[in-house]
């Protein structure tokens, strides 16, 4: 089985991660496997954005944590989940929308 989806079929958390980025084709299917997810009354209100640039990363670590901390984990993909302003789905009704992929050698 792909190993990309292999993870994604045995989703667990996350905190440790390569400094390695993660390839065009496994974010891409990464975040197309997360568009396929259920939600309430099929609403699928999310939006999905990655950051993958180091600085904006640096900048939206630094907002989270504060100087010099690392609210990501110096992670070199960071995915964005939204929603719609007045959506009637809430977050913690959505079934896993984003699964965790495990870049190479952090399992």
């Amino acid at each position: 089985m792909d190993t990309v989806i292999n993870h994604i079929l045995t989703t667990q958390e996350c905190a440790k991660f390569s400094i390695e980025q993660i390839g065009d084709e496994d974010l891409n299917l990464s975040l197309k496997a997360t568009t396929l997810a259920p939600s309430g009354m099929n609403q699928e209100p999310w939006h999905f954005t990655a950051i993958q640039d180091p600085e904006t990363l640096r900048e939206l670590d630094e907002k989270a944590a504060g100087p010099g901390e690392s609210f990501f984990y110096h992670a070199p993909t960071l995915i964005l989940v939204s929603i719609a302003i007045g959506s009637t789905t809430i977050l913690s009704s959505v079934y896993n929308p984003l699964p965790a992929v495990y870049p190479r050698g952090t399992r």
